[in-house]
């Protein structure tokens, strides 16, 4: 009789404490070894903008759907409750792989974005202050198993009307993410087998015209030769020499080359120097200059994606 109670009651104490490898949860789809997507809101074929409850925000003429590249929201008064934006997702994701939970998006200046995530060991919050520009918005997992319901919040500032698009959350694990960017650290900037020696002195002659042919090289010497010669203007070349010759090439060296991993466009510096330095090189008849070119050209060469970030390269994504 003791066992037949002992087992009844292991049974229902297994309802309420149960272990998450009996339970089916949502796998969020890796895009590298530290990093999942949970919401794809950059991509309408394959974005689920649809399973959200978003509160109503008719009072402050709230406007939210999903466009082509991201969900983008707007609001044309001052909200009374203060809450522009408040959308919620049941998730039953698995999270215990990661760290972070991270919000990609722009809201107004001095809004408050705010997540709130339901998980198995209670709710976990975060609130931060939004800068006008795209950003990522923190909330630590704190050694939770599985997200079962997530809330975003937009807290309006004190401007009347406000905008901003979500593009996606991710999940992330800080230690692994410094592994995987190790990948494209600690290039030095000699090249040994890529770049001739200091021995070696070019002819400053166009070889594929690439960047200008023979014709436009004297031309542009010519023009260059012309500010030289006014004591009161400075050669264009001049200019674009100086702002790159104590450009780092190397430093630039990333996963992905033209962007952020995640935030689009912040390495558009990446292709202007590089492009700078030959144009200025050549044309100046500075080696040092065509090598930093060189140097920049091998730098995106070993950059993994010629790309802007991971949306660019996830997979079944337009």
């Amino acid at each position: 009789m003791k066992r037949f109670i002992l087992i009844i009651l292991t049974l229902l104490l297994s309802l309420f404490f149960y272990p998450l490898k009996n339970i089916s949860y949502r796998i969020p789809r890796a895009f590298n070894c530290a990093e999942a997507v949970l919401e794809v809101f950059w991509d309408p074929e394959i974005s689920d903008f649809n399973n959200w409850d978003v509160m109503s925000g008719e009072k402050h003429g709230l406007n939210i759907f999903q466009n082509w590249a991201a969900v983008d929201f707007s609001w044309i008064k001052k909200p009374e409750s203060g809450i522009g934006l408040k959308m919620t997702r049941v998730v039953n994701a698995d999270c215990s792989k990661y760290t972070l939970l991270i919000v990609g998006m722009n809201a107004s200046n001095k809004s408050i974005v705010k997540i709130i995530a339901e998980t198995d060991i209670g709710n976990l919050v975060s609130e931060t202050e939004a800068s006008g520009k795209e950003s990522e918005f923190k909330l630590e997992l704190k050694n939770a198993k599985v997200i079962k319901k997530l809330t975003l919040e937009i807290i309006s500032n004190d401007k009347i009307s406000a905008s901003g698009w979500l593009s996606w959350i991710i999940l992330q694990n800080s230690n692994k993410l410094k592994d995987h960017l190790a990948q494209w650290e600690n290039y030095d900037n000699k090249w040994e087998k890529y770049i001739k020696g200091n021995e070696y002195k070019p002819n400053f002659i166009p070889q594929y015209n690439i960047f200008l042919d023979q014709k436009e090289l004297l031309y542009l010497r010519e023009l260059h030769h012309k500010y030289s010669n006014k004591s009161n203007e400075e050669s264009p070349f001049i200019k674009m020499a100086n702002k790159v010759k104590d450009y780092i090439p190397e430093n630039a060296i990333k996963e992905f080359a033209m962007g952020d991993i995640h935030i689009i466009g912040n390495n558009y510096k990446f292709e202007k120097y590089g492009v700078n330095a030959a144009i200025a090189g050549i044309i100046l008849k500075d080696e040092n200059l065509l090598r930093l070119a060189a140097r920049h050209a091998l730098s995106l060469a070993v950059s993994k994606y010629w790309d802007y970030g991971f949306t660019a390269q996830f997979p079944m994504s337009s």
